[in-house]
């Protein structure tokens, strides 16, 4: 422990509250306490075109499969403090990706831009060539008048618009942001059109509560299941999903984060000790003959004593070796004299037991991460590739021309 600050009553004690609280997650989660949702399962919750372009979409389409007409659309322009302004949904439309406008709501006269944001930057130009080809070329290939025209910028972040894309690439005018309009000046001619900024948190988050509301669909079924799961998925790109089972949760003294940092800290070792540990009973359990462990700074060495007395082989390595974390077998050479030759470029292109080799590694071995700290998955590499070292070595043995050159003097 670091400068005796934490001593091994306080370890104990962790370790015996942290326990208990593993135990209460497991069962939290047998009585249905998740993290399932069936939207994260087959999309990324920030892929911003299909997962929430195309939620939006599929619940303001008036003509979508919800058949609930323009509910969702009018409760959204509510939200949006944007119903009087609109007009009637009951012939609206709205599209998805027309001219790479994230999102176009229109009527015979309203029509409202909503470019979606959350990990993707600003493109040049993007938010007024939007105006521009609605007020040039709109629905139905009308023109527009820009005061009928009213920009969404729906971001996950709490920012406005980039200067970059409020100018317009054809005649270079600016769209200011002038409190709820953006405007741009041609000469003494000002055009205006209306703008407002939402969040993901605020006004989304208001409108699914809304859409499941009695006013909304809240006694259907499937549509207010559908709804949860999209409420969720909000919630988690917005840091507001709570969960009971969070391990966050349990680091509420600052002396669990202290004692949470030291394990961390120590983590390369406290994996080296399990494994060792483990590894012996395995070799005692299975009756594994000739096998040892050592350590060796960073790294843990698994090996048959049978050919320590070569210079060339096969060994399993566990730890920290050119900067990263490996688990593998490896070819090691050691006190090698200069005139022995290119026996290891030999021993790297030669195949062994039908076995092939990465350079100087046996394929399969792992970089590994936390995710793969189990002591389960060395010990079931080890007992699936033990017996194809031995193989290796004993080759290794023959290939050599005088095996008596290739020893290290007892």
């Amino acid at each position: 422990m670091s400068e005796n600050s934490i001593t091994q009553s306080d370890f104990d004690s962790f370790i015996s509250r942290f326990s208990d609280y593993l135990a209460k997650a497991n069962e939290s989660k047998k009585r249905g306490n998740n993290d399932y949702n069936p939207l994260k399962a087959v999309q990324n919750p920030y892929n911003e075109v299909n997962m929430h372009s195309g939620f939006i979409y599929s619940l303001l389409d008036t003509n979508g499969e919800h058949y609930q007409d323009d509910l969702f659309l009018s409760l959204f322009l509510e939200v949006l403090g944007l119903k009087e302004w609109f007009g009637s949904t009951t012939n609206a439309q709205v599209r998805k990706e027309s001219n790479y406008i994230d999102l176009y709501i229109f009527n015979d006269t309203r029509h409202i831009i909503i470019e979606n944001k959350i990990v993707a930057g600003d493109q040049q130009n993007q938010i007024a060539n939007y105006i521009e080809k609605v007020h040039s070329n709109g629905a139905e290939n009308k023109r527009v008048e820009y005061e009928n025209i009213f920009v969404i910028f729906l971001t996950l972040h709490d920012r406005e618009p980039s200067l970059n894309s409020r100018t317009s690439q054809d005649n270079n005018l600016l769209w200011e942001i002038k409190g709820d309009f953006l405007e741009s000046k041609e000469g003494e001619k000002i055009n205006r059109v209306g703008y407002k900024k939402i969040l993901y948190k605020d006004e989304i988050l208001e409108w699914i509560k809304s859409c499941q509301s009695k006013s909304g669909v809240g006694n259907i079924a499937n549509l207010n299941y559908a709804l949860e799961c999209y409420k969720d998925i909000v919630k988690i790109i917005t840091d507001k999903k709570e969960n009971a089972m969070s391990i966050v949760d349990f680091f509420k003294d600052s002396k669990d984060f202290e004692i949470a940092f030291e394990i961390i800290n120590n983590s390369d070792k406290i994996i080296q000790e399990l494994v060792k540990k483990e590894m012996c009973e395995l070799f005692d359990k299975e009756k594994i003959t000739n096998w040892e462990i050592e350590e060796k700074g960073n790294y843990l060495e698994i090996f048959n004593t049978l050919y320590e007395q070569q210079f060339f082989r096969y060994k399993f390595v566990l730890g920290r070796i050119s900067g990263g974390k490996i688990f593998g077998v490896r070819l090691y050479e050691e006190n090698l004299p200069k005139e022995k030759g290119n026996l290891p470029q030999e021993i790297s292109k030669h195949q062994y037991a039908d076995t092939k080799l990465e350079g100087r590694w046996l394929k399969g071995w792992v970089s590994y991460t936390f995710d793969y700290c189990k002591v389960k998955n060395f010990k079931d590499y080890f007992v699936k590739n033990y017996e194809i070292v031995n193989k290796i070595n004993e080759e290794i043995a023959k290939l050599a021309k005088e095996a008596k050159d290739y020893q290290i003097d007892s």
